[in-house]
């Protein structure tokens, strides 16, 4: 079974979006999901430390979140999720600034939840969520509607 990794810089400061974010860890309790926050810094030192890590994480897809990347409707993002079930996918989350241009093109996908802009602490919530959707759409529980 793969893992999904969440790469995010900053902790969760806001603490109605951290109770989002474990709600949604405990509904993913049998799913891999494996969470880091690094800490604020420079884009070009948070690139650095992403790559670093992503390094680590044998037979990984790496994707990005951006506001210029590819949108998904949550079936098309189940598919995503569902062509990679035997990959590790790791997806980064960039600070307030975004993500530096180097930890964009060492992406193997770059994905955007929306034309309208998220903090970095609401695109992770959003994620998760999706995540959990992704799931329940793969394994046809009625979480989804269409």
């Amino acid at each position: 079974m793969s893992v999904i990794n969440i790469i995010s810089v900053g902790r969760t400061k806001e603490k109605y979006i951290q109770s989002g974010i474990e709600e949604y860890e405990k509904r993913l309790i049998r799913r891999r999901i494996h969470t880091v926050e690094i800490k604020d810094s420079t884009k070009p030192k948070e690139a650095a430390k992403m790559i670093a890590l992503v390094e680590k994480i044998k037979d990984s897809f790496v994707v990005a979140l951006d506001e210029y990347g590819e949108e998904f409707t949550s079936i098309e993002f189940a598919d995503f999720i569902k062509a990679r079930v035997h990959k590790n996918i790791c997806f980064v989350i960039g600070g307030p600034d975004g993500l530096d241009k180097i930890m964009l093109d060492k992406s193997d996908k770059i994905v955007s939840l929306s034309k309208m802009t998220f903090t970095h602490e609401m695109a992770k919530l959003i994620l998760f969520e999706q995540i959990y959707r992704a799931f329940a759409i793969i394994d046809g529980k009625k979480y989804h509607r269409s």
